[in-house]
């Protein structure tokens, strides 16, 4: 990785950021870092790229990586949104929200929309910023395990525009971020004297002093194409369905996430792991 002032992680959601548990699809969270800024070249992201040309951009990003020195590390963390991701969303709002004065705005027995600081904020936007809240913390641990022998102990996650509203959504999560389980695992993860800062991504200056919008950050655009590819690892079917990819168009997003130098995905709904956080929890 670049001794720079800060290590970036750049992160982004597949589908999308929010949680809606009705829909019963899985959420991929993924972290992203990069011993280059510079990307791969004229790659745009997934959706600004038209049906025809997808497959053509996973394998020039396969080339790239497997003919350049460029490497990157990606983490990812998965389930399905009526999985662990609604069930720890859930516990932490539940916990947090006498502490926060919040309250939320029920409609025919069900939750429609969380009352806080003078907002209305719908559902599934606050399911996903608590999933996010708890997220975070684990791509910052996996990461400090992969930049352990850094000397720059400052490590920064960037993350994509939060839905509707950054800065809104940013100071909810500074919320849910002092949970007492939330709480604990950042307190773990400095105990090494890393350092951590949390961010949306907005901006930022080019090579010719002007400044760009973060989505067109060619790390921006290379960590999109990874949570496709990662949704493609953990729920072919999903990403088959949405795009009327066939098998093997499939098999070659999926070939995306295999050219990182670290390549973890943990499934947090997979049994087994499941398994052995009860058993540690236990100790």
């Amino acid at each position: 990785m670049n001794n720079e002032r800060f290590i970036p992680v750049f992160i982004d959601a597949k589908p999308s950021e929010n949680l809606e548990p009705s829909d019963k699809k899985t959420l991929c969270f993924v972290g992203l870092l990069s011993n280059s800024m510079s990307g791969v070249k004229k790659l745009k992201g997934y959706k600004d790229t038209k049906r025809k040309l997808k497959i053509d951009s996973a394998k020039r990003i396969i080339e790239h990586f497997n003919t350049t020195d460029d490497e990157v590390d990606a983490i990812g963390y998965a389930s399905r949104t009526n999985g662990q991701f609604i069930l720890w969303a859930c516990d932490v709002i539940n916990k947090s929200r006498k502490r926060i004065n919040a309250e939320w705005e029920v409609v025919d027995n069900i939750p429609t929309h969380l009352l806080w600081n003078g907002k209305r904020i719908d559902r599934s936007t606050v399911l996903g910023l608590s999933a996010y809240a708890v997220i975070l913390p684990l791509i910052a641990l996996r990461a400090e395990i992969i930049t352990s022998n850094e000397t720059n102990k400052k490590i920064k996650l960037c993350l994509d525009n939060l839905p509707k509203n950054s800065l809104l959504g940013m100071n909810l999560m500074k919320e849910f971020k002092d949970e007492q389980m939330i709480a604990d695992m950042w307190k773990q993860n400095m105990s090494d004297g890393t350092s951590f800062e949390v961010g949306t991504f907005h901006k930022y200056l080019g090579l010719t002093g002007k400044w760009h919008p973060a989505k067109k950050h060619p790390n921006s655009i290379l960590v999109d194409w990874f949570a496709v590819s990662c949704l493609a690892k953990i729920n072919p079917s999903q990403l088959q369905k949405e795009g009327s990819y066939s098998d093997i168009e499939i098999e070659e997003l999926a070939r995306i996430w295999d050219v990182a130098k670290s390549d973890d995905i943990r499934d947090l709904d997979d049994k087994e792991l499941q398994q052995k956080v009860k058993e540690y929890n236990n100790v």
